[in-house]
């Protein structure tokens, strides 16, 4: 009779350590799949809009600070676009943002690839900047005139997940809004990569897929 009952005992032990052994490996490859989702639907980090202005601790301002004294060391025009920008210009449609100088760009169309550098100004005499805030991006392209900053350039772009409208717009000579030229529905894509800040937008044409790449510098 003792012999039964202990041979019971070891059977329901070695019953349950199964079962636990196959609920362990069960929670195991539950995370193991959700660990390969993730990393499939997150290919690279995405940049969350968070306002410099708003800023309060002293490490982060003083991060700040360096990231300004690095730029205006090393581009001439970005002391004075930086001026231009805080003055709350109308092309920013009176928007709190965060602008950044655009360094290069890469423009794949199918099997051609376009690089250009826009550390200097172009052959008219304009820098690139972008902008982002809370509801869109803007790419400009800005003068320096006597150390002041003319808007040669607008193109608004909407901020969101999944297919949004870029605008061309217009301005007068008085700062109005003139009119609005729609160019593309285009997917946009703020990104760090490295330490380094991505703007992406793609767009099909002809069935094909056109994928802007700006690079917008170190991050803070």
């Amino acid at each position: 009779m003792k012999k039964s009952l202990l041979l019971l005992i070891i059977i329901h032990c070695y019953s349950c350590e199964q079962t636990k052994n196959a609920y362990s490996t069960s929670k195991e490859a539950i995370s193991s799949s959700a660990d390969y989702l993730d990393s499939t639907l997150i290919k690279q980090p995405i940049k969350y809009f968070d306002d410099r202005s708003a800023k309060s601790d002293s490490l982060e301002k003083k991060k700040l600070i360096d990231y300004y004294s690095y730029h205006e060391n090393k581009y001439p025009e970005y002391s004075a676009v930086r001026k231009w920008f805080k003055s709350n210009p109308p092309q920013t449609q009176n928007l709190q943002g965060n602008f950044y100088k655009i360094v290069k760009s890469v423009v794949k169309d199918g099997k051609n690839i376009d690089r250009k550098n826009h550390e200097k100004s172009d052959p008219s005499g304009s820098y690139k900047y972008f902008y982002e805030t809370e509801d869109f991006y803007f790419i400009f392209n800005l003068k320096q005139q006597n150390n002041k900053i003319i808007c040669v350039g607008v193109r608004r772009i909407g901020n969101g997940i999944g297919d949004e409208s870029m605008y061309d717009v217009i301005y007068d000579d008085n700062n109005i809004v003139k009119k609005e030229i729609f160019q593309a529905e285009v997917n946009p894509d703020l990104y760090e990569e490295d330490d380094i800040i991505y703007f992406e937008f793609e767009k099909k044409v002809d069935d094909k897929k056109v994928v802007n790449t700006l690079n917008l510098g170190r991050t803070i």
